[in-house]
């Protein structure tokens, strides 16, 4: 086997350690990784809105505020959830309950969740600019959010 330096030679030869990272870092710059990832969507979402294409605008700002979500729930737990609604669900039980975030942010996200799967889904369905500017609205309230815990 060809090994591309001496670095990697000496870690597959020898077995040690090659890098440590604390869990906690790591999970810090997964959520960091998060953040970045909304705000390419919330800035797609912008494009798309100012296209005047609001169902799609829907789906990709659901998108951030979903990211931004998750990027929160990292910072309180392990494992998160699977399902759209699941994220929503946790959301609410580790940052609206306890007052983190308002109940008026809880709302909007399950609107926002309703709204982007009729979006995403429904053909009848016709998305109104205002609507489409209330989800964007939320991912840039949601981005603020976790880059204020992020400190």
């Amino acid at each position: 086997m060809r090994v591309p330096n001496y670095f990697l030679y000496k870690a597959i030869h020898r077995g040690g350690e090659v890098y440590r990272m604390e869990e906690e870092e790591l999970r810090q710059q997964e959520v960091r990784n998060l953040l970045n990832l909304a705000e390419e969507y919330l800035e797609g979402s912008r494009e798309i809105l100012e296209a005047k294409r609001f169902r799609i605008a829907c789906d990709v700002a659901y998108n951030a505020v979903e990211l931004c979500a998750k990027g929160l729930l990292l910072l309180e737990m392990e494992e998160l959830p699977g399902a759209h609604g699941g994220i929503i669900g946790e959301f609410g039980r580790w940052y609206v309950r306890p007052g983190k975030a308002t109940r008026e942010i809880g709302r909007r996200l399950n609107r926002g969740l309703e709204l982007r799967n009729k979006a995403r889904y429904d053909f009848n369905i016709r998305v109104l600019r205002e609507e489409a500017e209330g989800i964007t609205g939320l991912a840039e309230e949601m981005a603020q959010l976790l880059e204020k815990k992020l400190g």
